[in-house]
């Protein structure tokens, strides 16, 4: 399967990064958020960084204009995912409110649709338990900013496919970013680095 559209949903920091860096590598994306008005900050900020990224060089007046017209937003789910080649959600970290989320995704996504979560801890096993493809079930974790950090963590579930994983990690190349295949394990792998770095600052400062 070649992956031509994304639908994002949550437009706050993680959401609109994650839509701005997709539509700069051409795919076609919608970004769903269920506030009209997250919505609009989220189409202001992404003009506003298109546009600093022209004056600073980062990019071309031509990419600019491909990120606006690549991007739609929408309050809408349906509308959001009933194309979409893979989802991606972007909502707060509750395990509760994503396994409720992408419920309602798979009443309307395709039946091809690839499900990632983005997340820095949720287990993508016990989320893609619940839905009815847990084999087309992953997790994504970008890193903010978005459009400039490098890498993006592909956490497997359970029973995650290797086909799954292979799309994913294909389309996040598409977009410039390196990618670090991890096992599921509590914390991953750079929120556990981060810990025992954290740690041994402490242990320095004593």
């Amino acid at each position: 399967m070649v992956v031509t559209k994304i639908a994002v949903i949550g437009s706050g920091t993680m959401g609109r990064g994650i839509a701005y860096t997709a539509a700069l590598a051409g795919f076609g994306v919608t970004l769903q958020d269920i506030s009209a008005e997250a919505l609009e900050r989220a189409k202001d900020f992404n003009g506003s960084l298109a546009n600093s990224s022209v004056e600073k060089g980062y990019i071309t007046n031509e990419e600019r204009d491909l990120v606006q017209q690549n991007i739609t937003y929408t309050t809408g789910l349906q509308e959001a995912v009933e194309s979409a080649d893979l989802v991606i959600e972007a909502i707060l970290e509750i395990m509760e409110l994503k396994i409720e989320t992408f419920k309602k995704i798979e009443e309307f996504a395709p039946e091809h649709a690839i499900l990632a979560t983005n997340t820095s801890t949720m287990s993508p096993t016990e989320i893609g338990a619940t839905t009815k493809k847990p084999d087309q079930f992953i997790a994504m974790h970008f890193f903010n900013p978005v459009h400039r950090m490098k890498l993006i963590e592909i956490i497997r579930g359970m029973d995650t496919s290797d086909k799954t994983y292979e799309i994913v990690r294909q389309v996040s190349e598409k977009m410039g970013k390196e990618t670090v295949e991890v096992n599921e394990f509590p914390g991953f792998v750079t929120s556990r680095m981060n810990c025992i770095i954290g740690n041994e600052a402490m242990n320095m400062l004593m």
